[in-house]
């Protein structure tokens, strides 16, 4: 089976088309979901595509077990009877910092099997419930670009996504476990907390130094930098990773490959779709095949100066707009 893993889409419409045609080289399943999400409007929720073969119970919305938090907290997704059918994983922060996340949620909805929250979701689904103290002390905990965007989305939401938000965080379901495999948005232990994994330290304390998590691959997000950490006899290795973009243009997508193994530690940070911070700004996403156990990640560049020209005509502040095409 293999899964394409989406993370930090932050409502990049540009930049997750991007990432979807690119997909369909490996999966014709994809084909289409961008152009039928642009019929939805308002009172229209787009249909659910068949889920593959069941194999995961999806947490947005099909499972209905009792939730739960905390470190080590995940559930099993049911293997069905179709072992070599592909999923569509998406770690979580669909919304933030851009200017379509009603496109964007609208196209990844329907089409994904696994949905978890990260912590933009959250807050955007928090503020519409809150106090005006609590929404206060909320946005203080963000700089003021973030805290500006979360105000702009909570605008700028239709009810139906509300309504996917408010589900996604009432569930409080942060991380997800199928046999050897393991996805959260942030670290995996204390995953509601959201620790970002910025290093080898953060690798060790948030992942590898829990027994818990022996034989495990974990994919994780959050950070916006793309790394990959391995436990190997003499101790971790790994750390972050660099794409270099062709430099003869125009560039097309880049690729890096890696054997993951079963039984092998391993954690994979994921590239972001809507915001890279590495210094490149094309849109990534991971891909996981169990049977060949090989790990792929790829970006994919997008037209940034479209997304640039919406969020200007929108009052973005220009923080939130001039740092895509340097990918920071």
């Amino acid at each position: 089976m293999r899964y394409f893993i989406l993370s930090d889409v932050h409502a990049n419409r540009e930049a997750l088309q991007a990432v979807l045609e690119d997909m369909k080289l490996f999966q014709p399943r994809f084909r289409g979901s961008v152009s039928n999400a642009s019929l939805a409007h308002e009172d229209h929720e787009p249909t659910p595509c068949p889920l593959p073969g069941g194999e995961l119970a999806s947490a947005h919305r099909l499972d209905s077990s009792p939730p739960g938090r905390g470190e080590g907290v995940g559930e099993s997704m049911e293997s069905g009877s179709r072992a070599t059918a592909d999923a569509l994983v998406n770690l979580g922060d669909t919304i933030g910092y851009m200017p379509h996340p009603n496109e964007v949620m609208d196209i990844l909805w329907p089409v994904c099997d696994l949905i978890l929250p990260g912590n933009h979701d959250l807050e955007v689904a928090h503020l519409f419930h809150a106090s005006e103290q609590e929404a206060r002390l909320l946005r203080a905990r963000y700089n003021e670009q973030a805290a500006w965007s979360l105000e702009w989305t909570k605008r700028a939401l239709a009810p139906r996504n509300l309504d996917r938000l408010t589900a996604l965080s009432q569930r409080q379901r942060f991380l997800f476990r199928k046999d050897h495999l393991l996805f959260a948005h942030a670290s995996p232990v204390l995953p509601e907390r959201m620790y970002y994994i910025d290093g080898t330290m953060a690798a060790r304390e948030l992942f590898f130094s829990h027994q818990q998590f022996d034989g495990t691959i974990a994919f994780v997000g959050h950070i916006h930098v793309p790394q990959l950490y391995i436990r190997e006899p003499k101790g971790i290795l790994g750390g972050r990773l660099r794409f270099e973009p062709p430099k003869v243009a125009p560039s097309g997508p880049i690729e890096k490959r890696w054997p993951v193994k079963k039984g092998e530690t391993v954690l994979v940070v994921v590239p972001s779709v809507g915001q890279p911070r590495d210094g490149l700004y094309y849109a990534g996403y991971a891909v996981y095949d169990d049977s060949t156990e090989e790990l792929i990640m790829r970006r994919v560049p997008y037209d940034v100066i479209v997304t640039q020209s919406e969020m200007r005509a929108l009052d973005f502040p220009p923080k939130l707009w001039g740092r895509l095409a340097r990918g920071i």
